[in-house]
């Protein structure tokens, strides 16, 4: 709610269905949140749990889903502001934090937080001369985030596709739920 009130940007979508073409293969998502300001926007994904987007996370696979997203819309003609990770903990829970994690456009910094000389919810960092700090991941362009996402996301899916991948969840739990247990290699 804060961050609704220092922003210039407006929630315009929420829960959007969407599909974006990576090579031959079509992927679909649903994006939590998408703000608006006139042609730019801004990507929000809720998490349950604290989640980075870097170069690294991206070029690890671990954190495409944003810029795939941005994707998306860039490719409906959208520039893209940011794309963020808000981590959600219970409504009850007293540690929820007001940051949202992610990359940041400089040229739109001021419409994304009014407020930036204050605590801003994208923990932008200043330095003494006034200059934003190298650890605020705030860029000139996201185009080079998007691009390297949509090579990961080709390359993971070929791999896939010759079964070089093999299933390895994180817990054997989560097994018991997916959709594509009967098909796994896990279990073969």
């Amino acid at each position: 709610r804060e961050q609704y009130l220092i922003s210039n940007f407006k929630i315009k979508d929420v829960e959007k269905n969407i599909s974006i073409n990576i090579g031959a293969n079509k992927i679909s998502g649903k994006i939590d949140r998408v703000d608006f300001l006139n042609n730019n926007i801004l990507l929000i994904d809720y998490k349950s749990s604290n989640k980075d987007l870097t170069e690294k996370t991206i070029s690890e696979g671990t954190a495409l889903q944003l810029p795939l997203y941005a994707k998306y819309y860039k490719g409906n003609s959208y520039n893209i502001s940011g794309m963020f990770y808000k981590e959600i903990k219970g409504i009850k829970s007293k540690d929820n934090n007001h940051f949202f994690t992610g990359l940041t456009k400089t040229e739109d910094l001021n419409d994304i937080d009014k407020n930036l000389n204050e605590p801003s919810f994208i923990n932008v960092k200043f330095n003494k001369d006034g200059s934003i700090s190298k650890s605020s991941k705030v860029y000139n362009d996201l185009d080079k985030f998007i691009s390297l996402a949509e090579d990961i996301a080709l390359e993971t899916i070929d791999k896939i596709k010759n079964n070089e991948i093999k299933a390895k969840p994180i817990e054997d739990r989560v097994c018991d739920y997916c959709n594509f247990k009967s098909i796994c290699n896990k279990w073969c």
